[in-house]
This record gives structure tokens, sequence and C-alpha cells, in this order.
């Protein structure tokens, strides 16, 4: 096709106009002989191309504010516009209770994520938006809640960073939420906040996904370097080996015809996300390697088809990362002290102490052993571990590191 473009353009005043179909997917509507397709919609796109290129050129944090707060409830649009301010280097914060509305909010710092957004936290937001004044302490906090003050609210809370200028060790706020909630019902104060050791940098950012749907403080993937990955954002079919880093979501077990058991789930990097297939011979080898909350490194083909693009695993592995490895804890059990209620308390203790330490449970009758993964990982500290003996029994907690 002749490359054609615009010279001069020459004022002729209104004229009828024409819808012309140009029979060439490549066309950018420059017609022979000079003449321009005036199409109504071309022009209209060009206007709207044009002001949102000004308004991102110009003004790129107010403009990206915006585009996050109306693509809010679309997390896949969501994911893209975080992962382009990134790119642009406007951080994207947690939220904070003084400095975010409903919605993102842009502060002096960078766009904070909305308190409306969190899970768990949603309408509590409101009482806290509408403030008149700063909320200077927990107590203010738990006040301006009134009938939204409740356990999942307090961890939502927490666990987004939103309190973070008020209680800056989330783990310890997480572990007293429960007695600080009792103790301001009783006397409108709070008890001291004992120091402990934080939550792991990928515990912490676990935990905010988990009431956020994105990590915002970091990624699990910065914290593995290697050499030679590919970016998931980047990649296209190919019959090539690529090497990915990122972490798992989404994961399923699934049978083939043979009745052969294959895993499908998604790998998440600091600039896409993909979906994978571990095939069955691949499974069985690293299919222990699908569990935690860490970064692994893949290697594997692209591939695409009507669902876009996939990854075929052909290998796994975990690498070691600035936190440390996870231990993995067993707690054995006999027949004798597995009791439901026990059962109860100890799922319970793992929730309420979440972690990348994976946790087995050895069941042992006059029968023989028998190994259950919980869905759950705990915390890997020690002090974490000899409250978990507590509750589920002296000398029952065995850990390999």
């Amino acid at each position: 096709m002749k490359s054609l473009s615009v010279l001069s353009i020459k004022k002729i005043g209104k004229q009828k106009s024409y819808d012309i179909t140009v029979d060439n997917k490549y066309h950018n509507f420059l017609l022979g002989d000079g003449v321009v397709s005036g199409n109504c919609h071309s022009m209209a796109y060009s206007a709207i191309a044009y002001r949102t290129a000004y308004l991102k050129a110009n003004y790129p944090r107010e403009f990206m504010t915006c585009l996050l707060t109306v693509d809010s409830g679309d997390s896949d649009k969501i994911f893209r516009q975080i992962t382009e301010c990134r790119k642009m280097s406007i951080p994207v914060l947690p939220p904070d209770v003084n400095q975010s509305g409903e919605s993102f909010t842009l502060t002096d710092e960078g766009i904070r994520f909305g308190l409306g957004d969190l899970k768990n936290v949603g309408k509590a937001a409101h009482g806290i938006v509408g403030r008149t004044t700063d909320l200077a302490t927990i107590e203010d906090v738990l006040e301006i809640l009134g009938t939204n003050r409740n356990k999942r609210v307090f961890d939502g809370l927490v666990q987004s960073g939103a309190l973070d200028k008020l209680i800056p060790n989330r783990r310890s706020a997480f572990l007293m939420g429960e007695k600080i909630l009792t103790q301001y019902r009783k006397n409108k104060t709070i008890p001291e906040i004992p120091e402990v050791d934080e939550w792991s940098p990928t515990e912490k950012l676990h935990n905010e996904r988990k009431v956020m749907g994105f990590y915002i403080s970091g990624h699990p993937a910065d914290q593995v370097s290697i050499s030679g990955r590919s970016s998931i954002g980047t990649i296209e079919a190919s019959e090539e080996e690529v090497m990915i880093v990122g972490a798992i979501h989404n994961l399923e077990l699934k049978n083939s015809k043979k009745g052969d058991q294959f895993a499908a789930f998604t790998i998440e990097d600091q600039d896409g996300v993909i979906k994978a297939f571990c095939w069955p011979k691949v499974y069985k080898t690293y299919g222990s390697s699908l569990d935690g909350m860490t970064a692994r490194i893949f290697r594997g083909f692209v591939q695409e088809d009507e669902r876009g693009k996939i990854f075929i695993v052909n290998s796994i592995e975990e690498p070691y990362v600035a936190a440390g490895k996870p231990k993995h804890i067993t707690i054995a059990l006999t027949k004798r002290n597995f009791k439901p209620e026990k059962m109860k308390k100890i799922y319970e203790f793992i929730t309420n102490n979440p972690g990348e330490s994976l946790v087995d449970l050895r069941l042992t009758t006059e029968n023989g052993s028998a190994i259950f993964r919980l869905p759950e990982g705990i915390s890997g500290f020690d002090d974490v571990i000899l409250k978990l003996e507590k509750v589920s029994g002296k000398n029952t907690v065995t850990i390999d590191s």
C-alpha cells in the first residue's frame, strides 16, 4: 500500500461527510489522491485519544488515579493499571486511615489504595472517610467504626497496612486484635501491644493480597534474583523453553481422562498473569512445589490458542529468598487425642497465624498412619510454633527446616 501523509489542511466550512469503508485492516483513513476519510467514529476516537494522551503526559498521577477509580471492581484492568503506574514510577501505596478515600486517592506520597475496596471492610469505610478530624490513635479508629467494630474489619485494616502509622508492627496488631476489641468494648481503652517479630516480607505481601486482591507494597518475585528470566507481560508463543518467576494463584487439581492428576493455575509476576498447566508426568515430580506463598522459578513453553496464551510447565524450582526457607511442620496425633474440638482449635490457630510454613497432620491408629496436608500455611516464627504445641498437645509438633 502506498504510504500517504497529510501535508496541509484547508478550511472550507461546513460540508456533508460520508462514512467510507476501507477494505484494508491496516488502513489509516488516508485514501488515494490525498482524500481523507472523515468517518465520525474515527474522528471521535482520535479526539479521545488526543485528550487522554495529553492528560497522561501532563498530569500522569491524576490521570492514573482516575483510571484506577473508574476500573475499580475489574481486577484484570486494575492489575494492568498498577503495572503501568510502576512503569511510570508512580507509587501505588497501601491504604491509610488518614489519607485514603473509599476508592483510589492521590496523595503527596503516591496513589493510596481505597478503604472501600478492602475485603471485609467495605461499608465500614464510610465512617472513616467521612470523619472531620485525623485519627491519631487506635481508639479513634475503633470509635469511628461504631457498629462496624468487629474482628474481620479490624483484621482487614491491619493486613492491608491501613493502620501502619498507628501500629507499625502488623503482626503484633493482628495477634492482639481480639484483645484490643474486647477491652475497648469494656472501658474504651486498649491493652499494651507487645513487640513481636514482624511478618516476613512474603507473609506481609500474602496478607495484603488476601484483603486487597493485589500485591501492593512489593511482589514475591522481587525477592528472587536470577538471570535469564522472561517477563510474563512480554513473552510470546514459541517452541523455545523460557524461564519465568512468579507467584501461584487459583490452583486447581484435576484428573485426566486416564485418571492421572494434573494441575491448572495462574502464574503472576510484576508485569502480568498467565494461565499455566502442569501435566501429569511433570506434576508427579513437581506437584509438591505448588504449595506455599513464595515465588517459584518455572521453565516451560508458551502456547497460544482460543483462550489466549498458556504456559506449559516443564520444571519448577523453589528459590532461596530473602525471607529464608519456610519450615515444614508436622502435627502428630493418635486416635485417642484426635478430637473434633481439638482439630477446630488447631485450624483456628493456624488461620490466625498465617504464614508460608507448610503443615501436615499425621494421624496414627492401630491400622497404621496417614498424612494429610492442611490447606493453610502457618508463620514459622519460633514463638508461634511453641504456642501451636500448646494447642495440639505436648510433643505433637516436629519441625523440618
